[in-house]
């Protein structure tokens, strides 16, 4: 018999999933970006985080590649 494994629930996921949700999904992913690019190496380490953060909490990744986000990112600063 197949036995169901679910991954358990931390204090941190909820506590990001609150974030997005209160923040907005769009705007929290490029905060959120921001926070993982004073950490990383390169802008494409920081999105790919970013967007593996985000396929984690909802189950889809925001943006399909770096391509599109740069896209975007350009939006969001010119608001």
């Amino acid at each position: 018999m197949n036995a169901l494994k679910h991954q358990e629930i931390t204090q941190q996921d909820l506590d990001l999933y609150f974030f997005y949700r209160y923040n907005g999904i769009r705007d929290a992913f490029f905060k959120r970006y921001f926070n993982f690019l004073a950490k990383s190496r390169t802008n494409i380490e920081a999105f790919n985080s970013a967007n593996d953060e985000h396929f984690i909490l909802f189950g889809d990744y925001r943006y399909s590649s770096y391509n599109s986000f740069g896209i975007n990112l350009k939006k969001y600063l010119n608001q």
